[in-house]
């Protein structure tokens, strides 16, 4: 049963995929979906995509991944089900049904699979069991994917009539497992539900796991969905959360909740035993304590907004803490973030760290006299308590006398290029801490064993002075000053202008870490950067540079996430933006120079390849004086999606114009399509495995 547990994650891992919250939607109201949703669940995930939204994101791919990550992907699939296995030939089925259509986009998801990209949505437990629920648009089209998958694979369900709901039901443990489990797939009108039934699951069981009724108390009459959003200002594209405190009661005190009830129920005797030993009434009582002080992981979208070609949007996740005294002393950490380490947009990634150094030794010794005084009766958290006293924060307090003073510190890149001897060519950086003291910081660098570093004098009137940094080119120079009450060091044109501003910036408290990444620069860097670092990797080094190029074209978004405290708990902030992406479609008939990529990440020009609208194809390769063909091929080829599959019906070389033709053994190969642009298009063959090869296509 082990390889089936990994299998069900895994389906509705995918599902959560292929969703993208909150990209696409459950067809019942709100308030509908939320009444079959049991009040007690411990995990939850929905919301509503909107019109504009699922226009927006309609060419973006349900997994944006590459060639060789999916041929990993189904290899790790094989490994764990066995490739001839029915179930994985039905999986397979599907992936290939959506892939023929648009390129594994969500509008592929829609047309052959009639899954909606609008209207509400959910993923949750129902009791310890999930649950996914979503919208058809089209259920001839989801039979027909459905159907079509089953004879491909011989993966045969059986028929159930649940309510209102006809449901499709296979078995996937071995008849010999004690516990059988069937994987559901219910449809009523348009809406869809995804979910398992378990050992001998009552008919009212089943029929309330796939939404057919309502569970005495739910979401919808609890109103903690709508509490979530008012508290935290939430808004109803996506609200998520896991139930910490809800989670270890069914594992404690199974009969408190549905969660522990279906671990009681489903559970194997020595599973069962194994939950619950070792754990005396102590210290169940303490760990349902100490749950009870983190109850939730909440998340959400407080704002969404399109604005042309660019979806904006910001949200936040809380684990929420109730200890007060807990809070209090993680707010006395709180430092400053660099402001130019808080958005993403301008460079290529950022991080930063804001701790108020002469607010760490005292709030952390707090923290310690709270944790090692607590009325712990559990034997195992009173032998932590121990072992905590056998250390004391006097010894942190040491290590940071030469850090007080010390509010936060932040490093921003913004541009970075590499030659091919792996050295840089290009750098601009800004590297910044926000001291109340920043002279006396500066003048550490006495300390620092390193030539010429260790004479470094940086003058308190904020003159920039060179810092010799050993390896660097000297087209990179590399700065260091004092500006009000930061010190920076820094590089680069970019980074100099940045500096300019942080004189005038006010050391404040704002979080506690920050980081930030730009995939619209990775791409840009990528398109620039010397091909030396990826040639280290050989053949499949350059092709990786290819396939992340390619991934890159339809990732252009930023995002920055910052941690801070608060009176709610701990809190996360993330803002990012990411652009609608292009679509790249090419009509493959055309006459094309071919150019093949070798192991140094060149091209090296390859032969000539006719491409007829008729589905027939040909490829001529010349001597090196080019006075006669030493290659010729013919072949048939279908396009599925981004895949094309080309079979040979002649294959012959020579070794020179006066040699005798050899034929080759006729094969069929799959080429996936890359880098598209007006000028033509990559084509990958044998992803993932040692014969991979890409060629360039020019049109002639």
């Amino acid at each position: 049963m082990t390889k089936w547990i990994l299998i069900v994650a895994l389906a509705l891992g995918g599902v959560i995929i292929w969703k993208f919250a909150p990209l696409t939607g459950g067809g019942a109201s709100k308030s509908d979906l939320l009444a079959t949703v049991p009040a007690d669940t411990a995990f939850y995930v929905g919301g509503n995509s909107s019109e504009e939204l699922a226009e927006f994101m309609r060419d973006y791919s349900i997994i944006p991944t590459t060639p060789t990550q999916m041929a990993q992907w189904a290899k790790m699939l094989e490994e764990i089900s066995g490739s001839e296995t029915p179930a994985a030939q039905f999986f397979a089925s599907l992936q290939r049904q959506i892939a023929a259509t648009e390129g594994s986009t969500l509008t592929a998801l829609e047309k052959t699979g009639g899954i909606s990209n609008t209207g509400n949505y959910a993923l949750y437990l129902h009791g310890a069991v999930p649950v996914a629920r979503l919208t058809l648009s089209d259920p001839a089209a989801f039979d027909a994917m459905i159907e079509k998958a089953v004879a491909d694979s011989n993966f045969t369900y059986n028929k159930a009539t649940i309510g209102a709901a006809e449901a499709r039901v296979w078995r996937i443990t071995d008849a010999d497992e004690a516990l059988q489990v069937d994987l559901a797939v219910a449809v009523a009108g348009s809406d869809l539900a995804i979910t398992f039934f378990i050992g001998a699951d009552d008919e009212a069981t089943k029929k309330e796991r796939i939404g057919q009724s309502k569970p005495a108390k739910s979401l919808a009459s609890s109103g903690e969905i709508a509490n979530i959003q008012k508290q935290y200002g939430f808004n109803d594209a996506m609200v998520t959360f896991v139930h910490i405190e809800r989670i270890v009661q069914g594992i404690l005190k199974p009969e408190t909740n549905s969660f522990g009830k279906d671990l009681q129920r489903y559970l194997p005797e020595d599973a069962k035993a194994g939950l619950a030993a070792d754990v005396t009434e102590a210290c169940r009582t303490d760990y349902l304590s100490l749950a009870a002080s983190m109850p939730r992981l909440v998340s959400g979208y407080s704002a969404l907004e399109i604005k042309g070609n660019t979806l904006y949007n910001a949200g936040d996740f809380i684990l929420e803490l109730t200890n007060e005294s807990v809070k209090t002393e993680l707010g006395k950490m709180r430092g400053h973030l660099p402001l130019h380490t808080l958005n993403a947009s301008d460079k290529l990634m950022s991080f930063s760290a804001g701790v108020n150094m002469d607010q760490l030794v005292p709030a952390v010794t707090a923290l310690w006299n709270q944790f090692t005084q607590a009325p712990y009766s559990c034997e195992a958290l009173v032998e932590m308590q121990n072992k905590a006293k056998e250390t004391s924060p006097a010894m942190l307090a040491m290590a940071m006398g030469m850090a007080q003073g010390v509010k936060g510190l932040g490093v921003s890149f913004y541009d970075f290029k590499m030659d091919e001897m792996m050295m840089p060519s290009s750098l601009s950086f800004l590297a910044s801490v926000a001291t109340e003291n920043p002279g006396t910081l500066a003048s550490l660098t006495s300390m620092i064993p390193v030539p010429g570093l260790n004479e470094l004098v940086i003058p308190a009137d904020g003159t920039a002075v060179p810092v010799p940094v050993p390896m660097l080119p000297p087209s990179i120079e590399v700065k260091a000053a004092i500006k009000g009450k930061h010190l920076v060091v820094y590089a680069g044109a970019k980074a100099e202008a940045e500096v300019a501003k942080i004189e005038q910036e006010a050391i404040t408290p704002n979080g506690l870490y920050a980081i930030g990444l730009n995939y619209r620069r990775f791409g840009e860097l990528l398109e620039l950067q010397s091909n030396g670092m990826f040639a280290q990797g050989g053949g499949q080094g350059c092709i990786a540079q290819q396939e992340m190029k390619h991934m890159m074209q339809n990732l252009k978004m930023d995002f920055a996430v910052s941690f801070d405290v608060n009176n709610q708990g701990l809190v996360g902030h993330a803002e990012a933006s990411m652009d609608k992406p292009t679509t790249s479609t090419t009509k493959l008939p055309g006459k094309y120079q071919l150019a093949y990529l070798d192991g140094a990440c060149n091209w090296e020009t390859a032969g000539v390849e006719t491409i007829n609208a008729d589905g027939t194809g040909s490829v001529t390769e010349k001597s090196n004086e080019g006075e006669c063909n030493t290659y010729e091929s013919a072949y048939t080829w279908t396009q599925a999606g981004s895949v094309v599959s080309m079979t040979a019906t002649s294959d012959r070389y020579r070794e020179s114009c006066d040699s005798e033709w050899d034929n080759n053994d006729l094969s069929t190969y799959e080429c996936h399509i890359l880098n598209v642009s007006e000028t033509g298009f990559q084509c990958l063959f044998d992803p993932g495995s040692e014969d991979a090869a890409i060629y360039s296509y020019t049109r002639m």
